[in-house]
């Protein structure tokens, strides 16, 4: 897909998602710059948004929603922040056998990727219940 037909999709309201919020903020420039040398005086905000944050908008979405219904239960769930999933991670590898042998930080932040990059794959995790 090149440029033009990204811009005719997003003056059609899709939304582009990215890898990063770096190349979002490249690609809405970019966007802005083709309105301008278009004429344009005024243009709707295009979406564009990394992928993270784009996760995190459809969950506010959908679970930071209070209702006092009687059909509707409340809904309110709160995500963790990277450091809250850090400390998760060093938790369970201190933990764990081998621990003192291993650069806990960095093995932290190695398994937070790891499993930020199986979901962003929708890579399935299989356990042995033993």
């Amino acid at each position: 897909m090149n440029f033009p037909d990204v811009l005719l999709a997003l003056k059609q309201g899709a939304v582009l998602l990215t890898v990063n919020q770096r190349l979002a903020r490249h690609l809405l420039n970019n966007v802005e710059q083709a309105y301008i040398d278009g004429g344009a005086i005024s243009w709707l905000s295009p979406t564009i948004v990394s992928l993270d944050a784009w996760l995190l908008q459809q969950w506010q979405a959908r679970f930071d929603v209070v209702s006092n219904s009687e059909n509707t239960p409340l809904t309110h769930k709160t995500l963790l922040t990277p450091e809250q999933c850090l400390v998760l991670w060093e938790r369970v590898i201190n933990e764990s056998a081998g621990a003192e042998l291993m650069n806990v930080s960095a093995t932290a932040k190695a398994a937070s990727k790891a499993r930020q990059l199986g979901v962003q794959w929708l890579c399935l995790l299989y356990t042995s219940d033993a």
